[in-house]
């Protein structure tokens, strides 16, 4: 406990390569590990360094100990995220999904992996779960909008960006996205002769 107690203390004073080392020194000592949190944590630092897949031996690691946790799978998927892994992350973001994994992030990330493997439907619907959980955040707005411009459904993207004006001060994102569907209805609604 004091080697993960020193470990978090230098990951907050953003000494993570000390923290990295000295967690590490955790699994060469002959005991056993009661928790999965170090490796979680080991692996969350490794990931802010991009070493992915040593995080993913870590994570695999806990649940072959511990089996299959929300934190486990959640940052198992991030991670193949950003390896652009799309079916391998889906898989993780369901699986978490499955044990009740409900915070606006988790649910925006698995929202950005449905639409880019062609699940819009749940992509949105994910999406909007977000925002209901955190409707002063702009993220899961503009991925909505995005989406709903790609698939051309102006007006739900107009809904939903009025939405974002009524909850959020102001993003520039926002208002280059709010511009942009105004463009598009004054384009498509143009009477002839006008």
């Amino acid at each position: 406990e004091l080697i993960y107690n020193k470990a978090f203390v230098l990951s907050k004073l953003n000494r993570t390569d000390e923290a990295i080392s000295v967690l590490e020194r955790i699994f060469d000592l002959d005991f056993q590990i009661n928790s999965e949190l170090p490796y979680i944590f080991i692996a969350e630092l490794l990931y802010t360094h991009r070493e992915f897949e040593k995080a993913l031996g870590y994570l695999d690691d806990a649940e072959k100990s511990f089996g299959k946790k929300s934190s486990i799978l959640y940052l198992r998927g991030l991670i193949y995220m950003n390896l652009q892994n799309w079916l391998k992350a889906y898989l993780e973001f369901q699986n978490a999904d499955k044990l009740k994994v409900e915070t606006p992030h988790f649910l925006k990330n698995f929202g950005l992996i449905c639409a880019r493997i062609g699940k819009n439907t749940q992509a949105i619907d994910l999406l909007l779960r977000s925002i209901k959980l955190a409707p002063t955040d702009p993220g899961a707005y503009i991925e909505i909008i995005k989406l709903y411009l790609d698939q051309n459904r102006v007006m739900e993207a107009y809904s939903i960006a009025q939405h974002a004006k009524n909850n959020i001060p102001y993003s520039i994102t926002l208002s280059m996205l709010y511009d942009q569907i105004l463009q598009k209805i004054s384009k498509d609604f143009k009477l002839p002769g006008n």
